[in-house]
């Protein structure tokens, strides 16, 4: 038996006797509107969340920042550490990932998804002599951490016909998981969801901001007073309220 059928025999037996303990915390995020007891009026989602520009602004120059950085793999030898250039991981994070992306792409949306929904994943595809011959970038929102008796797997499963090749369970040896922040040591908490509450209010500001100038910057009021005002003393406190408005 060759190491890549004594391999696929060996996650066959480990994964057949996983019961599909998922774990993680999945946000409801169409009812989640604050944190705390705070509510600001607006619902926080991913897709909310990037359109508030501090938000939006601080993804991006991360992501672009840490897929900017030079990637290596690095062997020990008799004068230090040195690039392994002919390593079949080289190719991988220098060159080509895979056949649809280059490596600045591949680390930009991953990076991205790591820090808006606190996890990166990407599968590894190996050769018939079990090298690694491609990673794949998949949303986190696809993939479903597993955990039965000290093992620990992926459930993968991607609506989008395009990447439904990746659709299956893996081992973890088989996948490169990045976590941004866990309170489990499985799964990476979304930090979009933890930070609702003050990325709401941010979203709230702006929607007011944008009502109040839509007025015209007016802002209504109703003033009361006791018993009436007559003719000349109504037309008197005008003239002086206009006066003191210039």
């Amino acid at each position: 038996m060759d190491r890549r059928a004594q391999r696929i025999s060996l996650r066959d037996r480990i994964l057949g006797a996983i019961r599909g303990w998922a774990v993680g915390y999945i946000p409801n995020f169409s009812t989640f509107r604050g944190a705390n007891g705070i509510d600001y009026g607006v619902v926080v989602d991913e897709d909310a969340a990037l359109r508030f520009t501090a938000v939006y602004a601080a993804i991006k120059l991360l992501s672009e920042n840490i897929a900017s950085l030079p990637k290596s793999v690095k062997v020990m030898t008799g004068d230090g550490f040195e690039d392994a250039d002919d390593h079949p991981v080289s190719r991988l994070l220098k060159t080509a990932p895979n056949g649809y992306m280059d490596p600045f792409t591949m680390w930009f949306t991953g990076i991205g998804r790591l820090l808006g929904k606190g996890n990166l994943y990407a599968v590894i595809e190996r050769d018939s002599a079990g090298r690694p011959k491609a990673l794949h970038p998949l949303d986190p929102d696809c993939v479903t951490v597993l955990f039965d008796n000290g093992v620990k797997g992926y459930k993968v499963n991607c609506p989008l016909p395009s990447f439904q090749f990746l659709n299956g369970t893996y081992l973890e040896q088989d996948m490169i998981h990045v976590m941004l922040f866990t309170r489990d040591g499985l799964t990476g908490i979304d930090p979009i969801a933890y930070n609702a509450a003050a990325i709401g209010r941010g979203i709230a500001t702006n929607k007011f901001s944008a009502d109040f100038y839509r007025r015209g910057g007016q802002i209504k009021g109703v003033m009361e007073m006791e018993g009436s005002l007559g003719d000349d003393a109504y037309e008197q406190f005008f003239a002086e309220l206009i006066w003191t408005q210039r």
